[in-house]
């Protein structure tokens, strides 16, 4: 096997096994994954693991047929927080306000692509149709922001944005600071509903085997690398697998009511 590709959980446990195995596995030579931002401790432990490999990742959607924007090898190294730039003479990027106004260089706002590649529309979904695909741009549903080299950054879902007494905390972000620690092998971040404040932070953490984290401990990790109010107020630490798609990605909306209930 020369090359590999998958969601960015399929990538992480790839890394994991190969990091504990007496296994030759020179023969990987691309590592790729798409359908998710992939945290930058992912991405040098992959580049430390398999040092002859070049380690990419992509960004498209359904609607665009995958296509989108990639980034790979030194260009990864040097932007491990991108998804890359557009791919050439095929994909535009806009970055759009709540009116659809073009956003200026590094503001985050709504993700649009235009590209040859586009679905036409949702089957039977006029009204969806209608509200995503707007002369030839479709909505990704994505924030996010291009920066002055044409990087794309995206920073999470719409729906996924925990709105804390009135403060926006990206799942992302908080996910990518707990992923940091070396005991964790997997994260889901998500809002939980608080009379007080409308949402509060919580979070399931999965650890790797035979490795052990508290509660307290992760709470002194996370200070100084997230602010104060991004710090999840409820955490759940276990060593079960987080509940997954057939595609691999985790499912964070059951996940969610699960924890919540």
């Amino acid at each position: 096997i020369s090359f590999f590709n998958g969601v960015p959980t399929m990538s992480a446990e790839l890394q994991q096994a190969a990091s504990t195995s007496d296994r030759d596995l020179s023969s990987l030579t691309h590592i790729f994954s798409g359908g998710a931002a992939k945290p930058a401790s992912h991405v040098t432990e992959m580049m430390t693991t398999f040092k002859d490999a070049i380690v990419g990742n992509g960004y498209g959607l359904t609607e665009t047929n995958g296509i989108g924007a990639s980034i790979a090898g030194e260009l990864y190294l040097d932007n491990l927080n991108s998804l890359g730039r557009p791919i050439p003479a095929v994909t535009e990027f806009k970055i759009i306000d709540d009116n659809g106004k073009v956003l200026p260089v590094g503001e985050n706002g709504e993700i649009c692509i235009k590209s040859i590649a586009n679905a036409q529309g949702y089957w039977g979904l006029p009204e969806e149709t209608e509200r995503s695909f707007v002369e030839g741009w479709f909505h990704t549903g994505d924030i996010g922001c291009l920066d002055k080299n044409g990087f794309v950054y995206v920073v999470d879902r719409i729906k996924d944005i925990i709105i804390r007494g009135g403060e926006n905390i990206s799942c992302f972000e908080v996910e990518s600071a707990i992923y940091a620690h070396d005991a964790v092998s997997e994260v889901a971040v998500f809002g939980i509903p608080d009379a007080r404040l409308g949402e509060i932070v919580g979070a399931i953490v999965v650890l790797k085997t035979n490795k052990m984290l508290d509660r307290d401990s992760l709470m002194a990790f996370l200070k100084g690398r997230l602010s104060d109010f991004k710090i999840p107020a409820q955490v759940r630490i276990q060593h079960e697998k987080l509940l997954k798609t057939a595609s691999g990605k985790i499912m964070k909306r059951k996940l969610k009511e699960d924890f919540t209930a």
